[in-house]
């Protein structure tokens, strides 16, 4: 409710960062169930065994035996690491084309959520003026295309044309989409252990130089990624870093990591506001932020009525 209120007046003054999280609600599987997929197709083809006996990777049975094989193999990476994710996806696919093509595939069912409506709203008001985010999918691109009736209206900037942010953002020609690691287009998608640690340096750049001019609220994200957690902090260690605040948001299931605890601390240390704060899922922060807001135009708020969903998933509680 705080960052609601601060929202309000700090608005335009704070840039966000966007993890598979925030594309969950839409359709795309996250890194977490990507990485089951890929386990599984490994997993088939070695044992030489049909996927109609695997199919269900929510069957926590099944999910032991796939593990407990890779950990007799000794040389993959243990279960819930941080380099889990991009070994089992270039293990599965060790041609860049194909992982292109599988991402590709993956995402073609995806349509913006509630969120992104929301987002793009905010964006055609000025109150949201620079996202980045580590997503492939066009989900931001098609809730613009929806709000304001083309998706031409926002700057988008991928590692294949890393100049594209830095004269945006310097000439503020708003709003700035960076995807840091490429459009599912693209033919430069970075998702793999060595595609990660060598982040576009431009980029990279880019998000330390902007976080000496705005807050950041990062929503949807781990932290996973070596060359963007150095980004922020080194950015956390400049003295006009973050002058609007850092606020990172994460479900209470999901617990911050140390590393990004030790962000946090580190922004604090330096004398500004940086908070850890729980929420629920992505479309119900963004719905949130519209509590105090009435500046839509009548057919921006139509949009936004038809998107609003009326249920939601909810986890069932312990016993």
């Amino acid at each position: 409710s705080e960052f609601v209120r601060i929202f309000l007046t700090r608005a335009p003054n704070i840039m966000w960062f966007f993890g598979a999280g925030t594309s969950a609600a839409a359709g795309v599987p996250t890194a977490h169930h990507l990485t089951w997929r890929f386990k599984q197709l490994l997993y088939c083809t070695n044992q030489r065994v049909s996927v109609k006996t695997c199919s269900d990777l929510g069957d926590p049975s099944l999910r032991m035996r796939l593990q407990k094989y890779f950990d007799d193999a000794k040389h993959f990476p243990r279960e819930n690491s941080d380099e889990e994710y991009a070994y089992f996806f270039e293990a599965a696919f060790p041609d860049e084309g194909d992982r292109r093509r599988f991402i590709d595939d993956a995402f073609s069912v995806a349509s913006p959520s509630y969120g992104h409506v929301v987002l793009a709203a905010l964006m055609k008001i000025g109150q949201i003026r620079l996202v980045w985010t580590t997503n492939f999918d066009s989900l931001v691109e098609d809730a613009i295309a929806t709000i304001f009736g083309s998706s031409s209206k926002i700057v988008v900037a991928t590692p294949e044309s890393p100049k594209i942010a830095s004269e945006a953002i310097r000439e503020e020609r708003f709003p700035i989409l960076v995807k840091l690691h490429g459009d599912f287009r693209s033919r430069r998608l970075k998702n793999t252990a060595d595609e990660l640690r060598t982040q576009d340096s431009d980029l990279r750049h880019n998000l330390i130089e902007t976080s000496k001019r705005f807050g950041l609220a990062v929503v949807g994200y781990s932290g996973r990624d070596q060359s963007i957690m150095e980004s922020l902090e080194k950015a956390a260690t400049e003295i006009d870093s973050f002058p609007f605040g850092l606020f990172w948001f994460h479900r209470s299931a999901d617990p911050c990591s140390d590393r990004v605890k030790d962000l946090i601390a580190a922004v604090q240390n330096a004398g500004k506001q940086a908070e850890l704060i729980e929420f629920g899922t992505f479309d119900e922060l963004f719905a949130d932020l519209l509590l105090l807001n009435n500046d839509f135009p009548g057919d921006i708020q139509e949009h936004l009525n038809r998107k609003k969903s009326r249920v939601s998933d909810l986890a069932l509680p312990s016993k």
